[in-house]
């Protein structure tokens, strides 16, 4: 024999209470009172609904009657506090790229990270010495069209080690 406690259900194990608020106090209040009873034992469901129950009849009597409902008060959040100040595009893309990489060196496992190495020394030696804000759309096409015509072993040959793109596509 299932238990059946008023406004509240099971789901999941844990027992949930919901009971609507009425139609002319849902502008103030919202749609719903939704709260968890935090158990899944049937009899102390029971009693918590009826605590719940209690202050939902308190609310909805202080709403009717004009009285301020308890709502929650909103945090205040301290913003980040960052470094330093760049100016959007002018620091070069061999510094930040350095930067990227130190950063991203404990997250990702060593193979992951050497490819991504790879990959942005290539793009360090076409652009390393440029400000980031000069690098266009247009750079990036190239680039990555200048990529798709390496070969294979290119990025494995001992001799091409060290080598930047121009001077791995040239052979």
């Amino acid at each position: 024999m299932s238990v059946r406690i008023q406004y509240a259900y099971l789901k999941q194990q844990t027992w949930l209470y919901r009971r609507n608020y009425p139609i002319e106090l849902q502008g103030v209040l919202g749609h719903a009172l939704k709260q968890s009873l935090k158990t899944g034992d049937a009899r102390v469901a029971t009693a918590r609904a009826v605590e719940v129950n209690a202050k939902y009849e308190e609310v909805v009597a202080k709403a009717r009657s004009g009285e301020a409902v308890e709502k929650p008060q909103t945090v205040l959040v301290t913003p980040a506090v960052f470094s330093s100040v760049v100016i959007m595009g002018r620091e070069q893309v061999g510094p930040l790229a350095r930067e990227y990489l130190n950063r991203r060196s404990n997250e990702l496992q060593w193979g992951g990270f050497k490819s991504m190495k790879f990959s942005i020394g290539l793009f360090v030696s076409a652009f390393g010495t440029r400000q980031i804000g000069q690098v266009t759309r247009d750079d990036a096409v190239s680039f990555v069209r200048r990529v798709a015509k390496l070969g294979r072993n290119d990025t494995r040959s001992i001799h091409r080690k060290g080598f930047g793109l121009a001077r791995k596509l040239l052979g």
